[in-house]
């Protein structure tokens, strides 16, 4: 199932817009660049949290099921619309409604599925907002570093790499602030 993998423990759930060509191809959420993304996330987290942020613990899901890339259907996104049809949301709900501390949405498909959710359910959880992790938003969204010094593009691929990294840390220090807000 390449959109959802339950974690070992029911503390973190990271909910993402849909499942791509990556997902696809290897079977499993968040693979590819999202992967590598998600991967660095977890072990900065892992370093400064009570909460045990390793893959096999966490859950992964998206917040629409079926895969879109643009080789396949045109498109990279379900339509708001689609995410928040009544079958989708209970799919969601039943894969999120176990989550005891965190759920972090990745990107606005994510945040309004869940916020619907919310409006019709419990859940025990904290929901956390952060942007979604491809680089396109990324880079637009996230234009300053931990210290508040402006990320310059980079000009070659060591500077994206660490460009990335510094854009991943922001998110870390997001999720941390909303965690403990």
């Amino acid at each position: 199932m390449c959109h959802f993998a339950k974690g070992l423990k029911n503390d973190i759930t990271f909910v993402f817009s849909c499942p791509g060509k990556e997902e696809e191809e290897q079977n499993r959420p968040a693979a590819g660049k999202t992967g590598r993304n998600l991967e660095y996330i977890l072990e900065e987290l892992n370093n400064s949290s009570k909460l045990d942020w390793t893959r096999e613990n966490i859950t992964i899901t998206n917040s629409w099921s079926q895969v879109e890339y643009k080789g396949l259907n045109g498109r990279t996104e379900a339509t708001l619309d689609e995410i928040l049809e009544t079958k989708n949301l209970k799919r969601l709900y039943k894969e999120v409604k176990d989550t005891e501390e965190l759920i972090i949405c990745s990107g606005d498909n994510a945040k309004f599925a869940i916020n619907e959710i919310s409006n019709t359910n419990s859940l025990k959880a904290k929901v956390v907002n952060i942007p979604h992790f491809s680089l396109k938003k990324l880079n637009t969204l996230v234009t300053e570093d931990v210290d508040g010094e402006k990320i310059i593009a980079g000009k070659n691929r060591n500077d994206q790499k660490a460009n990335n990294k510094k854009r991943l840390k922001v998110i870390c220090e997001q999720i941390e602030e909303q965690l403990y807000d």
